[in-house]
C-alpha cells in the first residue's frame, strides 16, 4: 500500500470516529436515563385478611392534572388476580386543604378504567399541593381490606420543560449538516 492511501484511511478513520462519538454523546443527550415499565410506582403493598392489596400511581402527581391510581387485589394464598372485588378509593386533603365539590372525596375504580385490565383503577385530579392520604378499600363476597398511602402531590412542570427535545432538534439536525459539509470540503 502507498504512503498517501494509508494516510487517507487514517483520515476517513479519525472522522467516522469523531462522527461516532458525537453519535453517542447526544444519544446519551437526548435518551430518557431512566425507563420505566409502565410508568407506574409502588405506592403501598400490603396484606390483609384474605387480600393482597398493591396501590400504583404514577411517579410524580402533579396538582390539577389527572393522574391515573391503580390497584391490584389478589388472593393471598395463592397469588391469584382477584377480578370480581369491588375498590372505592378516598382521599383526605393536606392540612389546610379543602376537597371541593369535584367528587375527589370517594371514586369507584373499576377494571374498565384501567390500562391494564388486570388492575381495578381510576383517573383523579388533586386541586392542591401537599400529602394527601388515600385509602383503598377492597370487598369481596363477605371479606373487606382496606390499604392507605401518602400521595404526594407537586407542581405541575412548567410546560417548556416539556418541549425540550422538540426545540432542540433543529440544532441538532443543523450540527449534524455543517458537520457533513465541514467533511466532505476537507482536502483529501
Amino acid at each position: 500500500m502507498s504512503m498517501n492511501r494509508i494516510t487517507k484511511l487514517l483520515k476517513t478513520a479519525r472522522e467516522n470516529a469523531a462522527v461516532l462519538s458525537l453519535t453517542i454523546v447526544l444519544a446519551m443527550i437526548f435518551c430518557p436515563s431512566v425507563v420505566k415499565a409502565d410508568g407506574g410506582v409502588v405506592r403501598a403493598t400490603e396484606t390483609q385478611g384474605p387480600f393482597i392489596i398493591t396501590i400504583f400511581t404514577p411517579p410524580e402527581i402533579s396538582r390539577d392534572l389527572p393522574a391515573e391510581v391503580a390497584v391490584m387485589v389478589q388472593r393471598r394464598a395463592t397469588g391469584e388476580v382477584m377480578m370480581d372485588a369491588a375498590v372505592d378509593l378516598s382521599f383526605i386533603p393536606p392540612a389546610g386543604a379543602t376537597i371541593q365539590s369535584n367528587g375527589l372525596s370517594a371514586i369507584r375504580a373499576t377494571r374498565d378504567r384501567s390500562a391494564n385490565k388486570l388492575l381495578y383503577g381510576s383517573s383523579a385530579v388533586f386541586p392542591s399541593v401537599g400529602d394527601w392520604q388515600m385509602r383503598a378499600s377492597v370487598r369481596q363476597g363477605g371479606e373487606n381490606a382496606s390499604v392507605s398511602c401518602l400521595l404526594p402531590v407537586g407542581m405541575p412542570a412548567r410546560r417548556l420543560a416539556g418541549l425540550w427535545p422538540c426545540l432542540a432538534l433543529p440544532p441538532f439536525v443543523i450540527a449534524l449538516f455543517v458537520m457533513n459539509q465541514w467533511l466532505r470540503r476537507r482536502p483529501a
